[in-house]
């Protein structure tokens, strides 16, 4: 019986010995060094090509940790693999090289220079440590990864790939390196355990789809530096604030960039900024406030379309164009302003704007052309809409302004003649007004000794100082509404 327990605690001693490795290896000879293919951890030294990572991803199937720090990868020319190919660059992963691989632990080689596509696709890896040197990283190189949490990039790496870590549910912390200028199409889509990313202040350009999907990411810092956010970049994410101020070189922002960010409240875009597709912030049903900069001219297609915007002061005067249901449904908005360079309204545009009682067109000279059904559910006996004198007769002879009940009684928005203790200074010289405060200005607007809107403006570049042009003669009276960033306002009566 003695020797009997001998033997069997021999063979498990063997058993366990084998279930790890250390091989040396040449060039494709892994096969005829590890012969059993139940191994679950494997260190290698020496050079390995395409042909050993062939063998490893269709042999070694209870592999769970490789290590190939001390391992350098040499060029492969030679037979057909089972992923499709039959050359392999030295020092790179090769591409499939371990899809679906049920490897936990890897370590790559620390001369590695490049990870091919797909080379770590769906691989149940929980970690992973991209080596110093790595300077390109292949399409879908670690897509899919389900079980993966951390991921670090060194500094030489300055372009993440579409799909890069696409579908990585575990993700949750993703350290990116300072010298990062591109994110993919598609790189961190669906990554949904990740709650916070840090862009670096290189970045300049974020692609379709980046972050789509990622339903736990709440905070996110944009670098000064971005110049492009994709279609869709953000869309379906837990944003909460959007600050974009300081982004100065951002000029376009594509469509459904934010849509249906749900936690989303508040915006603020920058100046500069020219170019915004369909739907930015379609779905936002907590977006109460966008600050638009002067330097965009159209309001998109279905922009805010289910956002609950409740600031009257959404368009800058530089708008012309608003598009195609771009506030359809809004219920929060009372009063609304049309800026005075508007000259067309789209399709169910301002459709179901349950709440509005009230339609300032005394800025505009001239009628803006209309799409269909622009106030379907809008407009009404009940609902004000205040021209000037000259167009009156104008909106009341044309389809759908005549929905409308039009007047020319002023809307002042102005309760009283008050201020608070903002420290401000008003002057006005060869016909601009200047003013200036210690707080930032968030909108000032002008009216006559009536009432009536002749001027609105937001401050470009300096918060704090702002100039408005004024076609009015030299002792006119007029009031200026000026509204600050903490929420309070001040409101003069002066003479020019």
């Amino acid at each position: 019986m003695k020797s009997l327990i001998a033997v069997l605690l021999s063979v498990m001693a063997w058993f366990n010995l084998i279930q790890a490795a250390v091989v040396v290896s040449q060039p494709g000879e892994l096969k005829n060094i590890i012969l059993d293919h139940d191994i679950s951890d494997v260190t290698v030294i020496g050079e390995i090509n395409a042909a050993d990572f062939d063998f490893i991803n269709s042999s070694l199937h209870h592999l769970e940790s490789l290590d190939l720090s001390n391992a350098t990868i040499i060029a492969y020319n030679g037979k057909t693999l089972a992923n499709g190919r039959s050359e392999s660059p030295a020092n790179t992963l090769p591409e499939f090289s371990l899809t679906g691989s049920q490897i936990k632990s890897l370590k790559l080689p620390k001369t590695l220079k490049a990870i091919g596509d797909c080379a770590l696709a769906g691989a149940c890896i929980t970690s992973l440590s991209i080596p110093d040197g790595v300077d390109s990283l292949g399409i879908n190189f670690c897509c899919d990864c389900e079980n993966l949490s951390s991921v670090s990039l060194p500094e030489s790496v300055s372009y993440i790939p579409d799909c890069a870590f696409k579908g990585c549910t575990s993700l949750c912390d993703i350290q990116l390196p300072g010298t990062l200028t591109t994110i993919g199409n598609y790189a961190f889509r669906s990554c949904k355990a990740l709650e916070t990313i840090t862009l670096p202040d290189n970045l300049s350009a974020i692609g379709n789809f980046a972050f789509n999907n990622c339903t736990a990411l709440q905070n996110t810092v944009f670098p000064p530096g971005i110049t492009f956010i994709g279609e869709e970049a953000f869309s379906f994410t837990a944003i909460q604030e959007l600050d974009l101020k300081a982004c100065s070189r951002l000029r376009s922002i594509d469509q459904w960039a934010f849509a249906h960010c749900e936690q989303l409240t508040h915006v603020t875009l920058p100046e500069g900024l020219n170019t915004m597709g369909d739907g930015i912030f379609f779905g936002c049903q907590s977006l109460h406030s966008v600050i638009m900069p002067t330097t965009v001219t159209a309001i998109a297609p279905y922009m805010l379309k289910g956002a609950a915007i409740s600031n009257d002061d959404i368009f800058n005067e530089n708008i012309t164009t608003i598009g195609d249901y771009a506030l359809f449904g809004n219920d929060r908005i009372t009063l609304l302003t049309l800026p005075s360079n508007l000259t067309f309204i789209g399709d169910k545009a301002m459709a179901n704007m349950t709440a509005l009682n009230k339609l300032d067109a005394t800025l505009l000279t001239e009628l803006p052309e209309l799409g269909n059904e622009v106030f379907s559910n809008t407009a009404g006996s009940d609902v004000l809409l205040v021209a000037s004198g000259e167009l009156a007769p104008a909106f009341r002879a044309t389809p759908q302004w005549n929905e409308f009940k039009i007047t020319t009684t002023p809307i002042t928005g102005i309760d009283d003649i008050s201020s608070d203790e903002s420290k401000i200074g008003i002057r006005y010289f060869e016909n601009i007004l200047h003013i200036t405060c210690d707080r930032e200005i968030t909108l000032a607007s002008v009216f006559n000794i009536s009432g009536v809107a002749v001027a609105r403006s937001t401050p470009a570049g300096n918060k704090c100082e702002l100039s408005i042009p004024l076609n009015l003669q030299r002792g006119s009276n007029v009031i200026i509404v000026i509204d600050i960033n903490d929420g309070s306002r001040s409101t003069f009566k002066i003479i020019l």
